[in-house]
């Protein structure tokens, strides 16, 4: 994986209010994974409920997550207000980073 290669789905976690984030640090709580599939759809995973307004802002989550751009299925004056947004929660992830996370996720995983 290279910095150019970027993944769809992003993460919400616990912080006292919700927070939308590309990846989960060790230690926080995952609430939710989305994936967008299309302009009126996304995957949402959950162990339990999310507060409708969460889901309301997904749009504006994804584009808080992404690092540099984003697609929309329209280009209007609502969508160019959001391009303000990019990049508010996005970081990118070093390849040893990955390893280390890789590498730690095997662990526990083998310990059961």
């Amino acid at each position: 994986m290279n910095s150019h290669q970027r993944s769809a789905w992003y993460w919400l976690i616990s912080i006292g209010q919700d927070t939308c984030t590309p990846f989960v640090d060790a230690g926080q709580v995952l609430a939710a994974a989305f994936l967008p599939l299309s302009p009126t759809r996304a995957l949402v995973g959950t162990l339990g409920t999310l507060q409708p307004a969460t889901l309301c802002g997904l749009r504006e989550n994804s584009i808080r997550c992404s690092l540099e751009y984003f697609i929309a299925h329209q280009w209007d004056l609502d969508t160019q207000a959001l391009t303000s947004l990019i990049g508010q929660t996005a970081r990118l992830v070093s390849i040893q980073q990955i390893d280390m996370i890789l590498q730690d996720t095997l662990a526990e995983a083998l310990q059961g």
